[in-house]
């Protein structure tokens, strides 16, 4: 693993120098040969063109390229720029002037047939240079048009479709949301995995039965949404938060967490079921602080403005309140769900109340089976945990699973699960399942978390693309909270991996997306 990463917004950088007779191409990747089988322990310079050393120079003005595609098509580019300079120049390492650097530059991406025209004849100075270089490149047609030909297998963009999650900007982006864009490792990005296609030939199979083992939390700093947004949201907080650890010594702490160390609410329900069987309580299950994955249709932005996910009994909007309209095709107004008013209507009457009783509130929870896991898995409306998963397979097909058209940009998401409970997954079929636990219902290697998940405990994720008829791929860069380095170093570099798309395994339920490398 390397040491270092390579920074997405600097794979592939256009320089020039102060005086503006000079430009070259600055180029990092994680091997020299931009092979599959390549020695990755180090970030490799890969810069073409006599670049000076920032100790004779500071150069000001640069133009990122790699910020403009897609991380398959940054190392492509990678490829084809050495092979033309190799052509033009040899292995001499000349100094070139802004128009050379230029038409090195046109001729690589004609290799992406990308056609794009760069400036004849150059401004005089260095800023002049720079900006007529970033108009060409980071408003060319041409690549927007090639970004969304791959993206949604269409160009122009689709009607609906969401806009391209790259340019000139992405770095500055991510970094407000709290995250740092990397390059994915070439050869990790050739080990992509989805599940099996089903009949929708952009959706997948939710179904994985690998043995996976999970990433665990090494360090414990548990988050929770400060803002209040109504009583529901208040009161579920209140009694959730309970689960949520506080820091403590920083050292390794085991990764199991003892069922007792969860909040007494869980525990009464399987001391009230009455039942001794450990299969059918909520204490033959392992509780685990892990990272796991989620695949869903909400960007970065949204989710951060919502301070992080939040359990579906928290949801107050019309998906929750009202029936599907083919449920109700002859009635002139919504139909009420009626677990809705079963359930949330009958919390908030709770609320609501002059006297608020923390005991009746209990009880309604326990009455309507919020926070019973057998419940959940067999039915999650208005319940009280948030599913997660160890497969990023499983995360890909939740993604757009809901989806009723292609062309919905998704996402892979890394999250810090907190004492979620480990559904086991490794028979195919819910009969087989229960054998083993009462609970499981799905082979879908579930990490099922109790309350929220706060915005800081998501810790990274990618972009997926799913407009074509083999299921959904990554997309662009890794983003990763650079904090985690600090606070969890295995977790990151292990969260790196697998959202590069390292293989969790070969398997008769996994499929890998790339027959060969795809460049």
């Amino acid at each position: 693993m390397p040491k270092e990463l390579v920074k997405y917004a600097e794979a592939i950088v256009l320089e020039f120098s102060d005086d503006a007779k000079h430009a070259w191409l600055r180029m990092k990747n994680y091997s020299w040969t931009l092979d599959t089988s390549s020695d990755l322990d180090t970030v490799k310079d890969l810069s073409r063109g006599f670049v000076p050393s920032l100790k004779l120079a500071e150069y000001k003005k640069s133009i990122s390229i790699s910020e403009l595609f897609d991380a398959i098509d940054v190392i492509k580019l990678q490829k084809a720029l050495i092979q033309v300079f190799r052509q033009r120049f040899g292995k001499v390492e000349k100094l070139l002037t802004p128009d050379e650097t230029y038409r090195v530059i046109e001729s690589a991406l004609k290799s992406l047939n990308i056609i794009v025209a760069l400036p004849v004849r150059p401004a005089g100075t260095a800023e002049q240079l720079e900006l007529e270089a970033r108009k060409a490149l980071c408003l060319s047609s041409a690549i927007q048009q090639h970004n969304l030909k791959l993206l949604y297998e269409a160009s122009p963009r689709p009607a609906g479709a969401d806009i391209l999650p790259l340019g000139s900007d992405l770095a500055a982006k991510a970094k407000s949301l709290g995250f740092i864009a990397y390059l994915p490792q070439p050869k990790l990005i050739a080990e992509e995995e989805r599940a099996k296609l089903m009949g929708e030939p952009w959706k997948t199979k939710r179904i994985d039965t690998r043995d996976l083992s999970f990433i665990p939390v090494r360090m414990l700093c548990g988050s929770a949404a400060s803002s209040d947004f109504n009583p529901k949201l208040k009161v579920m907080r209140r009694r959730l938060k309970e689960s949520q650890p506080s820091a403590v010594d920083p050292s390794a702490v085991p990764s199991t967490v003892d069922s007792s160390a969860m909040d007494s609410f869980i525990g009464k329900l399987d001391a009230d079921s009455g039942e001794t069987d450990k299969k059918k309580l909520h204490s033959g299950l392992p509780r685990i602080s892990c990272y796991a994955f989620r695949g869903d249709s909400r960007s970065p932005e949204a989710i951060k403005e919502a301070e992080g996910l939040w359990p579906g009994i928290t949801r107050d909007d019309d998906g929750v309140k009202y029936l599907p309209k083919k449920y109700w095709p002859n009635e002139s107004t919504p139909v009420k769900h009626p677990s809705y008013e079963a359930i949330a209507e009958a919390l908030d009457a709770v609320l609501k109340s002059d006297n608020f009783d923390m005991t009746k509130y209990d009880k309604s929870l326990t009455d309507h089976g919020a926070l019973h896991l057998g419940r959940y898995t067999a039915d999650q409306t208005l319940k009280a945990y948030i599913s997660a998963t160890k497969s990023v397979a499983i995360a890909k097909s939740f993604s757009n699973y809901w989806a009723t058209d292609r062309y919905v940009r998704s996402y892979c998401y890394a999250l810090r699960c907190w004492k979620g409970f480990e559904l086991p997954s490794t028979l195919p079929t819910k009969d087989k399942l229960k054998e083993l636990h009462e609970f499981a219902e799905f082979a879908e290697q579930e990490v099922a978390v109790p309350g929220q998940i706060g915005w800081s405990d998501v810790v990274g994720y990618r972009v997926i693309r799913a407009g074509n008829d083999k299921g959904q791929f990554f997309f662009g860069p890794v983003f990763l909270r650079d904090e985690l380095r600090n606070t969890d170093v295995s977790a990151f570099y292990a969260l790196f991996n697998q959202l590069s798309g390292q293989s969790q395994g070969v398997h008769m339920d996994i499929e890998r997306s790339y027959p060969t490398a795809p460049w």
